[in-house]
């Protein structure tokens, strides 16, 4: 086993699936599995999902593993308004937009997907320290989709807006968002 922690220890990437711990050990899929479930036992890996690891005593930014355990996503809603110092609400877990609802719970913390439509998704974000995250503007129109949808709220009085770029944001709005999300926009604009 020792020679096998080796192996991985050695390792550059940051995120190992099975098929890289697979090609690392020299062994077959089934063989590799039986194997990370005693690394993960003896606390060498961790298992943040179904054949996705990391080492253990590798810290990893929690935006990153965010991306990583949903394909794609970005980090969005209250996560991304706390990240640009847009809210003074701080998020109790990681939220991201995807193009599918999921929840995952990693030691403790929770990763939430909400899921847009794809005329919805494909924009707007950018990559920062390593991870995908919605743009200001964005974070803004993924909000007021989900609160027009009943599914989270935005509250005025707890908004700094000074980093949105209005002609952006409006330039946005044309990809075929509702006039509810339109209407949510106009009020915050004129706040």
């Amino acid at each position: 086993m020792y020679e096998k922690f080796e192996k991985i220890k050695g390792v550059s990437a940051d995120f190992l699936d099975i098929r890289d711990l697979s090609t690392i050990l020299e062994s077959e899929l089934e063989s590799t599995r039986v194997i990370a479930g005693r690394m993960v036992k003896k606390r060498i890996l961790k298992r943040l999902k179904k054949d996705l690891y990391v080492l253990s005593d590798r810290e990893i930014n929690p935006f990153r593993i965010g991306n990583r355990l949903l394909s794609p996503s970005y980090i969005s809603f209250e996560s991304a308004l706390n990240y640009w110092g847009m809210t003074t609400q701080i998020p109790t877990s990681i939220s991201s937009a995807s193009l599918r609802s999921k929840r995952y719970v990693i030691g403790d913390i929770e990763y939430t997907y909400s899921k847009l439509p794809q005329r919805l998704f494909n924009f707007g974000f950018k990559i920062e320290k390593g991870f995908y995250i919605a743009s200001p503007e964005k974070v803004l129109l993924d909000m007021a989709y989900y609160t027009s949808l009943g599914r989270r709220s935005l509250n005025f009085d707890e908004l700094y807006l000074n980093k949105i770029n209005w002609a952006e944001l409006r330039g946005f709005l044309k990809k075929k968002y509702s006039p509810e999300v339109k209407d949510i926009i106009k009020k915050l604009q004129g706040k």
